[in-house]
């Protein structure tokens, strides 16, 4: 039996020196990943956030186009009512009586 267990391999152990805590072991490449994984939700998060912002802006851009071109078309036939050619001779008629 004591050969089967000595053909597994052991895992590495590191013992730490005086002064040393596990805390230090924390920067390993396992606390760079989840630095690394924080940050990607971070960007993730605000990427989200910049989207519904966007679409937000786009619907109201969009609606104050309309009432822009809505506006420009009422201001436009304010002119083509007044200058209808039934309308330009009866006040000129009025006008010389």
């Amino acid at each position: 039996m004591s050969s089967s267990n000595s053909s597994l391999s052991s895992p590495k152990v590191r013992r730490l020196s005086e002064g040393e805590s596990l805390a230090g072991e924390m920067t390993s490449s396992d606390h760079s990943l989840s630095i690394a994984d924080s940050q990607i939700s971070d960007i993730l998060k605000e990427l989200t956030g910049l989207q519904s912002e966007v679409v937000a802006l786009h619907s109201s851009l969009k609606e104050s186009n309309e009432q822009i071109r809505r506006d420009i078309q009422d201001f436009c036939s304010i002119g083509e009512n007044d200058l209808s050619p039934s309308n330009a001779t009866s006040s000129f008629h009025e006008f010389q009586t």
